[in-house]
């Protein structure tokens, strides 16, 4: 059976499963995210706010993201990682050491 969403207008929309790995720098959340989407055969986003390796996740670099208002962009940035995926409805793990992504979550609707 899917997993639906209701968005802000009331309509269900199927969504993959996802799993949310947050963790300081080098405490062993990449090898932890790799296990993980091993064990669900999932898909592994690997750090969407790396500036590095994902220059639309350059302009969060060391930023406070406020709650409110919503900041859009900052949602677009994973919206857009999974839109990356094959739809083979398989999960979705996000690995990030960056604990702001918790409002992404949250305002993007992306739980």
């Amino acid at each position: 059976m899917p997993v639906l969403f209701f968005g802000m207008d009331g309509v269900a929309r199927p969504v993959r499963p996802r799993l949310f790995l947050f963790g300081m720098g080098r405490s062993g959340t990449s090898c932890t995210a790799g296990m993980l989407a091993t064990a669900v055969n999932g898909h592994l986003i690997y750090e969407p706010y790396n500036w590095n390796l994902n220059p639309g996740g350059s302009v969060y670099r060391l930023q406070y993201i406020p709650s409110e208002p919503p900041d859009w962009r900052f949602d677009e940035v994973l919206r857009d990682r999974f839109r990356d995926l094959p739809p083979d409805g398989r999960p979705a793990v996000v690995k990030e050491v960056m604990t702001v992504l918790a409002a992404a979550i949250e305002s993007a609707g992306v739980y």
